[in-house]
């Protein structure tokens, strides 16, 4: 299979590997696209890259830390909680987190 996948999926697990990102496509429906498209086709892309257990644990850990640093934000600059934030970002530093801390596999 491909090098850079970290899993050997069937197509049994592929289809499982996408459930966080179709879950995230289903609350930006929901939300009136709150979540961004742009959000959900990089959750799409890590759930085939890592698999079904390793794209959840990443999905909480970015929205732990997106609402860590939301409610920081909301004090120091007294914003209210409309305020919308990039997730991406989180996405990134929660998936270098997992990398830091040998929760996903390098190589």
């Amino acid at each position: 299979m491909a090098h850079w996948l970290v899993y050997e999926p069937d197509r049994v697990k592929l289809l499982c590997a996408l459930i966080p990102g179709m879950a995230l496509l289903i609350l930006c429906r929901i939300t009136g696209e709150a979540i961004g498209m742009g959000d959900v086709y990089v959750m799409l892309i890590l759930g085939i890259m890592l698999g079904f257990s390793n794209t959840v644990v990443l999905l909480f850990v970015s929205m732990l830390i997106t609402a860590v640093f939301g409610l920081c934000y909301m004090v120091v600059t007294g914003k209210s909680r409309k305020e919308t934030l990039p997730y991406i970002p989180f996405l990134l530093g929660g998936y270098v987190l997992m990398l830091c801390t040998g929760m996903i596999p390098v190589g």
